[in-house]
């Protein structure tokens, strides 16, 4: 049983032994109700266990949390590479339990690590580039000090991205939690840029340290697609205002009756997401087509109408280039 979704780095870091790495994970509540949570991180190699280090969830130290329905919250792990660390890739996992009884838990996909060896005698380029980047962010705090607004901002005029970025760069905690608003509301929202609706405290309080932010982020849910025709799936997640089809992948199937259905959704069925949200399928295919050259040309042509901004700007992948089919590209 599934209680949270983890979303964790997307992308594989690299970096030298006797080094310092964070890394971040976004969890959210999918159980349906409010819940006590708790972490650990799960390795197959114990010696990376002893590199890890987790945040605190709670600012007053506290080991667990509560966790509201569909609430977000970001959980950040640092981990300190021993100079005399083997150079390899490793893994580990974000394991979510429920703190009330923890036979219920939810692990993450496997988060990798490349280490590389640090060279005895060589220049150490990310050294000398790690000191002139702390000389400038010691500047950048004075900088931020003498400058910096003690106003909290109005976040609902900003993108998610934007957000985000201003929260960390003053010391704010947001905690997130995503709300389905109307096509209308959701067109007029991703056609000025915006995505949070509601801040708590509002705009021109004070702003103190590790101060928590309570935001609702306009959102939209996943259409439910699981064991439905790669054709209607495709079409619900097209149609869907603040969704975006971004790649359809196949799996090989044995049963006849799992052909040209749909497996699995990143992110998963009937899940609440923010708007502007990428949706990857996965499709069974046994032996033939999926989907006839008629309708795969209609659907591209949907597909086209509905992102023609974002295709002309290169900011969105083509899923019909994928070779699951026989498909001409996009217009």
């Amino acid at each position: 049983m599934n209680i949270v979704t983890i979303q964790g780095p997307t992308s594989v870091k690299s970096t030298l032994a006797g080094n310092k790495i964070s890394q971040k994970f976004v969890v959210r509540n999918s159980s349906g109700a409010a819940m006590r949570i708790g972490t650990r991180f799960v390795s197959d190699d114990e010696t990376v266990n002893q590199w890890i280090k987790l945040q605190k969830l709670a600012k007053d130290g506290a080991e667990e949390i509560d966790l509201e329905e569909n609430t977000v919250t970001e959980i950040k792990v640092n981990l300190a590479i021993p100079s005399d660390a083997a150079a390899g890739r490793v893994s580990y996992r974000l394991e979510v339990f429920n703190a009330n009884q923890t036979s219920q838990s939810t692990q993450s996909e496997a988060a990798f690590l490349d280490i590389k060896e640090k060279k005895n005698g060589a220049i150490c380029w990310p050294c000398i580039i790690g000191a002139a980047v702390g000389v400038l962010a010691v500047v950048g705090v004075l900088v931020w000090f003498l400058t910096k607004s003690d106003k909290l901002e109005d976040m609902t005029q900003m993108a998610l991205a934007d957000a985000e970025t201003y929260a960390e760069q003053h010391g704010i905690v947001l905690n997130k939690k995503i709300v389905r608003v109307s096509a209308v509301q959701a067109r007029k929202l991703l056609k000025n840029g915006l995505a949070i609706i509601k801040q708590d405290p509002a705009k021109g309080s004070k702003i103190t340290k590790d101060m928590q932010v309570a935001v609702d982020v306009a959102g939209v849910r996943v259409p439910a697609i699981i064991n439905k025709s790669a054709q209607t799936a495709m079409e619900s997640i097209i149609n869907t205002t603040g969704l975006v089809l971004e790649k359809v992948n196949k799996k090989k199937v044995a049963s006849a009756g799992l052909h040209g259905k749909v497996l699995r959704s990143t992110p998963s069925q009937n899940t609440d997401v923010p708007l502007g949200t990428f949706v990857t399928i996965t499709v069974g295919q046994r032996q033939g087509l999926i989907i006839s050259d008629a309708v795969l040309k209609h659907l591209q042509q949907s597909y086209a109408n509905k992102n023609k901004d974002l295709i002309l700007k290169k900011q969105l992948t083509n899923p019909f280039n994928d070779k699951l089919l026989v498909r001409p590209n996009l217009p």
